[in-house]
């Protein structure tokens, strides 16, 4: 038997989010900074800051960029 997960389709109102992870902490400092673009390459077995920009965040504000390579990502970093 298997039960169907309501999973909410845009991302709740920051006043009614709850970090759950490390990562989601960072995405609210970087919301708080003003920061309005991350470049990463993501891949990892791990949760991630690019799980949290998305997932916890909506990915707005930051944005993720992903890129092809690690080289690229510090590029677009430095501008």
């Amino acid at each position: 038997m298997s039960t169907v997960r309501d999973v909410p389709l845009a991302p709740s109102p920051r006043s009614q989010r709850r970090p759950q992870y490390g990562s989601d902490i960072i995405v609210d400092m970087l919301q708080a900074c003003g920061i309005v673009y991350a470049a990463c390459n993501p891949g990892a077995s791990f949760r991630g800051i690019h799980d949290s920009i998305v997932n916890y965040g909506g990915n707005h504000m930051p944005e993720m960029i992903q890129c092809c390579h690690e080289e690229i990502s510090v590029a677009l970093a430095h501008g």
